[in-house]
Order: C-alpha cells, then structure tokens, then sequence
C-alpha cells in the first residue's frame, strides 16, 4: 500500500515535483519493493520495513544535500553549489586535459524593474530568466544563480560559434519577455565567457574572476550606449 500510494503521488504531481528530485521519489518505492520481494525468502527478518527505512533515510540525505546547493527562488543551483561545480570542473580538467566553457550573465538594468514594478516582478523576471537559460543549455549544463540578478553557466561546449549563437538565443529569448511582461526598456544580458584550458594553472577562483572581468567589460559598454 505505502510503494502503491507513493506511486500514484509521484505520477499524480509529476508536473510539481523537479526534475533533479524525481529520481529519488521514485527509488524510495523502489527499493521498498526490493525489500517487499526479499521478504518472501527471508522469513525471519522484516525486510520490507528495512527497505522503507533505508529508503526514507536515502531521499532524506538525498534532499539535504541538494537543497544546500539550489537557490530557492529559481531552482538552479546557488552560489555555493556553482563554487563546488567549478572546482570539480577545474579539477577534472587538469587531470584528464578536457576543456570546458563558462559563461557569466548580468541582467542589464533590472533595478528598474524593482524600482518601477515592484520586487515580486523582479523575483518574476528571475525566474523567467533562469528558464531561458535551462532551456537554451540544456539539464547537461550547470546553470546556477551566482547572485542577485548574475548566472553562471557551465559547460562541455567549446566551439565559440555555437556559445555565441546561444547567447543571441538568450538574448532573444529576455527581449520576447520583456515585451510580453512590460519590463523597462534596457532591460537585457551582458556576458562574459572563455573556455578553461587545462594547461593555464588558472584555480577555480582565478578563472571565476577572469569571466567575471570580462561580464563586467560589455556591461560597461552597453551602458555607455544607453
């Protein structure tokens, strides 16, 4: 009954339920009915309430250890969580010598949107613009919230053509819903990306700051346009 009605929740609020927790709502009924199977061949143990218990205790560890590392507001990862991806990528750069690219992304004016719409608009807008960035990306990338309104995105991608078109895409994309959603005019995304080469000796922070830097150069020259 507790495998079935777990089941019939899963299917019922899959829509709901995010994509990087379904794998474990749905071991937690699997490996009770690993247990539920075991019981028929181990009389003398209670296999079937271990295997619920192991289960719990798997998805509660499971669900901690995420949550650590997503931003709340738009389920991509945070801060720290970027930090830590960062560093494994530098790491596993080094030692197998596969590059990879990261990008950093600023919303370009969006206090105006704070300012003259309010900050459940703003936190609108966020969430919006993560979205176009998961699904410009794809799940293979690591997109996280660096901070306030900056992405950082990461990613095995290293032909410069395809980042640039993505980018555009991106662009596009923030420039549809801003006309959908009224935002401020000037409102749109700086960037700033450089694929990490395994022989630079660049740490996870030098390489961090160095797309930083490089955001931060086109953000001074959009608004120097403006």
């Amino acid at each position: 009954m507790f495998i079935f009605m777990l089941l019939v929740y899963a299917l019922v609020f899959n829509k709901h339920i995010m994509s990087e927790y379904k794998a474990a709502v749905l071991f937690l009924p699997a490996l009770s009915l690993i247990g539920a199977l075991l019981q028929i061949f181990i009389a003398n143990i209670d296999c079937t309430y271990a295997g619920i218990s192991w289960g719990c205790l798997i998805v509660f560890f499971y669900y901690q250890s995420r949550d650590v590392n997503i931003d709340y507001l738009t389920g991509v990862l945070n801060r720290r969580g970027l930090d830590i991806k960062m560093q494994d990528m530098v790491k596993s750069s080094i030692s197998s010598g596969k590059d990879f690219t990261a990008i950093m992304m600023d919303v370009d004016n969006f206090k105006d949107i704070n300012d003259s719409m309010g900050h459940e608009e703003g936190d609108k807008a966020i969430k919006i613009i993560a979205d176009i960035l998961v699904d410009t990306f794809g799940r293979s990338a690591a997109i996280g919230r660096f901070g306030g309104d900056e992405f950082c995105v990461i990613t095995d991608e290293l032909d410069m053509n395809q980042i640039n078109e993505k980018i555009d895409e991106v662009r596009d994309y923030v420039a549809k819903q801003s006309a959908r959603n009224n935002w401020p005019q000037g409102v749109g995304i700086s960037c700033g990306f450089q694929s990490y080469k395994h022989d630079s000796s660049l740490t996870a922070k030098q390489f961090q700051e160095l797309i930083d830097k490089l955001m931060y150069v086109e953000k001074q020259s959009h608004h120097q346009l403006s």
